[in-house]
């Protein structure tokens, strides 16, 4: 990368977020962390900038528009230019069948992972529409979405939080220069409480999730990473979604 170009990493304090944030970085990228815990995001960027890279915080609640549309502002007045953002900011409340399954839990996860991706698209778009187009696939922006593997197929206990995520697709801006493609990630050691309690004696075990995957074993955030920086570095994925699963999409 000739200049220096900037990734808005929407849910970056922990995880698949951070671990992306921090190999962004060393890739040569301006990384915008964002999140709801200040002491978490500052943390990120202190353990960025030690290493040599170059990222700031900014907070966000992806289930406000207004804290949504507020960060989007930011990006422009600070960085001038919007080049990539990865939609990351997800979670699930339970893993239950979908009958048992709490109105409450079903209204967080839909606002975090549905409404929240929706509000950040929309930003993102706006911003990147009045972009001039750069380089020789003459791109405006690319805005990743993490999806799930339980955005595809199905999976035991997940409908609830399946529903939520299959939602996550591209939409046509190919035409004007932005490149929206998706990551839909299988099982990962990502410290989701929800899966950890699981592996604690819920649905299933920490073995038996590996088991589910042909490569038998859990992904890692560092997978999922890769997959991110891939795409940024491509020019001709728009509209797809890459499985970074372990082969279990494709039994």
């Amino acid at each position: 990368m000739s200049a220096q170009e900037t990734c808005l990493i929407v849910g970056a304090i922990t995880g698949i977020g951070k671990e992306t944030a921090e190999l962004l970085a060393k890739k040569g990228w301006h990384v915008v962390v964002t999140g709801r815990s200040q002491g978490k995001g500052n943390k990120v960027v202190e353990t960025i900038t030690r290493d040599g890279g170059s990222a700031s915080f900014h907070p966000v609640d992806v289930t406000s528009q207004e804290s949504v549309a507020a960060l989007h502002k930011h990006i422009p007045e600070t960085h001038g230019r919007l080049d990539a953002a990865v939609n990351n900011a997800g979670m699930s409340s339970t893993f239950q069948p979908f009958h048992a399954t709490p109105v409450e839990n079903m209204g967080l996860m839909y606002n975090v992972n549905l409404k929240g991706t929706f509000y950040c698209m929309q930003e993102q778009l706006k911003m990147m529409l009045k972009q001039e187009k750069q380089d020789d696939a003459g791109k405006r922006g690319v805005t990743i979405n993490m999806s799930s593997m339980s955005g595809l197929i199905g999976v035991p206990y997940a409908a609830p939080y399946s529903s939520t995520k299959h939602a996550s697709t591209a939409l046509k801006y190919a035409a004007e220069g932005i490149f929206i493609p998706a990551i839909a990630p299988g099982d990962i050691d990502s410290g989701m409480y929800v899966l950890e309690e699981s592996y604690e004696g819920g649905a299933y075990t920490r073995e038996q999730a590996a088991a589910m995957h042909p490569l038998n074993r859990i992904g890692t955030c560092a997978d999922v990473a890769k997959a991110v920086a891939f795409l940024l570095e491509n020019d001709f994925i728009t509209g797809g979604v890459i499985s970074v699963d372990g082969g279990i999409s494709a039994r």
